[in-house]
């Protein structure tokens, strides 16, 4: 969880004082994100550069990133059944027990909020890696600077994903959380303005109005699916029959009205590939 200034707190009690329902944390602030990274490739030069370009990067900027070399994509894929996860994936197409494609939509089954950079010598791989929506396309050999271009659009991205805010539960306690973290929330009781909010782990209730928070979340990817349900549109699996799946396998009634215009959004979230 991000620690907040003495600034910050102060400002978020006074606007409890007034609201005395949740409030937005909004910082200027660098967030100190601790990040993860894997790199993929079964030839263990190519391994060995692109960690030695991950180090000289991590210190240059400060991006406090730990990462972990495999040369076995069977090893990254079986650590991810585990429940490992990392934030940043560098994977090799051209690998011989995995090839990198598969491996990704593989790892995308299970998260598929990774950040993807694949890295190849060819190409010509670029238009069969759209499926898995990499983040990056890289060709090998990858100089010093493209590989700082694309980490540092990799870290404003990241960071730019990030929007903390602290509830107040309705049992008066603080909790910090990430905005991107929140699935949906819905009307608990219309009659006491009483919301649950739905994360992958728990749900936490707080007091509020729905219209207030579909206003406030707008700007974040929420939409309001149907009357008392506000829906975070990254976390859309897919559609089936009028009901909305999410990636954590909840499903949410969707109201007819609002099918075509929360589909045209959701085709509109789509990730940026660039060629380096």
């Amino acid at each position: 969880l991000h620690l907040l200034s003495r600034r910050q707190r102060q400002m978020c009690i006074r606007d409890r004082k007034n609201t005395s329902v949740l409030t937005f944390i909004e910082t200027k602030e660098t967030l100190m994100l601790k990040l993860k990274a894997a790199i993929c490739d079964d030839d263990t030069k190519h391994t060995q550069d692109i960690a030695s370009k991950l180090e000289q990067y991590d210190v240059v900027h400060d991006a406090n990133i730990s990462y972990q070399a495999f040369d076995k994509p069977t090893e990254l894929l079986h650590l991810y059944k585990t429940g490992e996860r990392f934030d940043i994936l560098f994977l090799d197409i051209e690998m011989e027990a995995i090839n990198g494609l598969t491996l990704a939509e593989k790892i995308k089954e299970m998260d598929r909020h990774a950040i993807i950079i694949f890295i190849s010598f060819y190409p010509s791989y670029m238009q069969a890696s759209f499926r898995t929506h990499p983040f990056y396309y890289l060709v090998k050999p990858v100089s010093m600077e493209n590989f700082t271009y694309v980490m540092d659009d990799v870290i404003h991205s990241i960071n730019s994903d990030h929007r903390f805010m602290t509830i107040l539960h309705t049992d008066t306690h603080e909790e910090t959380i990430n905005v991107k973290d929140i699935y949906f929330i819905e009307i608990a009781d219309s009659k006491r303005q009483l919301l649950s909010f739905h994360f992958s782990d728990h749900i936490a209730e707080s007091r509020g109005t729905l219209n207030d928070w579909a206003d406030r979340l707008s700007e974040y990817g929420f939409f309001l699916c149907r009357r008392n349900t506000l829906v975070n549109l990254a976390h859309i699996h897919y559609f089936k029959n009028g009901t909305l799946v999410l990636d954590n396998g909840e499903q949410i009634s969707l109201s007819r009205n609002k099918e075509r215009e929360i589909k045209e959004l959701y085709t509109k979230n789509v990730f940026r590939l660039k060629e380096l």
